[in-house]
């Protein structure tokens, strides 16, 4: 092919460029973030009741607990204050 119609062909060919693309629909990021977002949240909640439930089971006391200590508390005030009144009468 002589110099020229290579020129003239590609003059032509030069502003005509035509692409055609068949392809899947796209992946809609926004949708999987909000999705992991809502289970990340459901996951903090749940763990969250969870911390607090295992706090209030170590923090409440059985009442008869309390009533023993209670007790014991009162027995050793009173023996300090019988020690007390001992301690003066034999001064």
């Amino acid at each position: 092919m002589p110099t020229q119609e290579m020129s003239a062909i590609r003059g032509q060919a030069a502003g005509q460029v035509s692409v055609e693309l068949d392809s899947a629909p796209g992946v809609d990021l926004s949708k999987i973030l909000a999705d992991m977002r809502d289970q990340y949240e459901h996951m903090a909640e749940k763990n969250r009741s969870d911390a607090e439930a295992w706090f209030h089971t170590k923090v409440e006391k059985p009442p008869h607990y309390t009533n023993t200590n209670q007790k014991n508390h009162l027995k050793k005030q009173n023996n300090y204050s019988y020690t007390q009144k001992t301690a003066v009468k034999a001064l």
